[in-house]
């Protein structure tokens, strides 16, 4: 099968402070393009499938413009073996229990390059990403839960190699990459830790995120996130943790420790509200709070996001709208 999806941003931002009192034009204004899509296809047992990811952006003021881009490319060969446990005191409407074994092989790259006058999207990063990082990895992924409901754990172990990606070091290095994650009804968890070799004067380095979400995935929820990042680049961390580029707030751009939360309520089916902040916590110090509404519409084709963020370090609020198409066939 194929599913793909689509978002379209602008906006513009008032300069303020210092940046105005020299002089510089009032309005930056900016326009962004995001598309993705994934292909699966069986040949008997083995399961294929095809990713990619790509954005791009541009700025503009009076005498100035600039531009960046982002991409990702993952093609994953897998063997689901599924072996059902069927319990028939808990009759016919309720799905069996089902453990899945997944041995898989997989390669992946991330680009990230730019010059724009921000260097990253408004109200998003607070730093510029900038490199190549591919990767390729092998090892078995097992879970255990139920078709028709929430409830379900999962545990991946896998092993492999990161190929020149550092900005450090250059070369073959090794790495090792750890993922659990189980989910119920009110609660979500989910961890990710990768751990690289180093090669020569370059020690080990070693990425991780830890998901929490509190409530029901389509009701009043509280979503939090940890990351660390130590010793190795951000665009090679993003790479090994399946995080998208354009985080918010310097998620994984920093080294250390950074973190945020979100409060989400769906007040109906067609209107959601959000509200979070991030934060260096290893510095103890608040990064940037933002807010938002969507409007969705009743097939959840087309979602209408009006998005506000301040960050610290630059008066004003950033603010912008998306309009986010999705579709699958």
């Amino acid at each position: 099968g194929l599913t793909w999806d689509a978002t379209v941003e602008a906006g513009a931002l008032r300069v303020a402070g210092s940046a105005a009192r020299a002089g510089a034009p009032d309005t930056l204004s900016f326009a962004r393009a995001e598309a993705g899509a994934r292909a699966t296809t069986n040949l008997d047992a083995l399961e294929l499938s095809v990713a990619g990811r790509a954005a791009g952006h541009v700025a503009m003021e009076a005498s100035r413009d600039g531009s960046d881009r982002t991409a990702t490319g993952r093609v994953r060969a897998a063997v689901p073996l599924a072996r059902a446990f069927a319990d028939e005191s808990e009759g016919p409407r309720r799905s069996p229990l089902v453990h899945v074994v997944e041995p898989f092989a997989e390669a992946a790259v991330l680009h990230a390059r730019g010059d724009a006058l921000l260097g990253v999207l408004p109200g998003r990063g607070a730093a510029v990403l900038e490199g190549t990082a591919p990767i390729a990895r092998a090892g078995f992924v097992t879970s255990l839960g139920r078709w028709s409901s929430r409830e379900s754990a999962e545990l991946e172990a896998s092993v492999g190699a990161a190929l020149g990606a550092d900005a450090v070091a250059s070369g073959v290095r090794p790495l090792v990459r750890a993922r659990a994650a189980a989910s119920a009804s009110l609660f979500g968890l989910a961890g990710d830790a990768s751990h690289v070799t180093g090669e020569g004067a370059v020690p080990d380095a070693w990425a991780s995120v830890a998901r929490a979400r509190v409530g029901k995935a389509d009701g009043v929820r509280v979503l939090a996130d940890v990351a660390v990042r130590e010793g190795v680049d951000p665009i090679l961390a993003r790479a090994l943790s399946d995080t998208p580029t354009e985080a918010a707030s310097g998620f994984l751009a920093r080294e250390g420790t950074t973190g945020g939360a979100t409060v989400v309520i769906p007040w109906t089916p067609a209107v959601v509200t959000s509200a979070g902040a991030d934060a260096d916590l290893g510095e103890g110090e608040l990064v940037s709070a933002r807010g938002g509404v969507e409007l969705h519409d009743r097939c959840g084709c087309v979602t209408l996001r009006m998005l506000g963020s301040h960050r610290l370090g630059r008066r004003g609020v950033d603010v912008w709208l998306a309009l986010d198409f999705a579709a699958g066939r």
